[in-house]
C-alpha cells in the first residue's frame, strides 16, 4: 500500500482516526528527531483520505 491509498487501508474513519491520534502523541514525544518528517508526512496523508 503506497500513502495515496491509505483511505482503503483501514475498516473506517473511526480506525482512521485513532491511528492518526497515536501519530500526534507520538510527535508530541519529540525525543527522535530523526523520525518526526516521516510522522509528519503520513499524519498529513491520513488528515487528506
Amino acid at each position: 500500500m503506497t500513502l495515496t491509498d491509505l483511505s482503503n487501508g483501514f475498516r473506517d474513519d473511526e480506525q482512521r482516526r485513532r491511528v492518526q491520534a497515536v501519530i500526534h502523541d507520538r510527535l508530541a514525544d519529540d525525543r527522535d528527531q530523526q523520525e518526526c518528517p516521516f510522522l509528519m508526512r503520513f499524519w498529513w496523508q491520513l488528515s487528506m483520505s
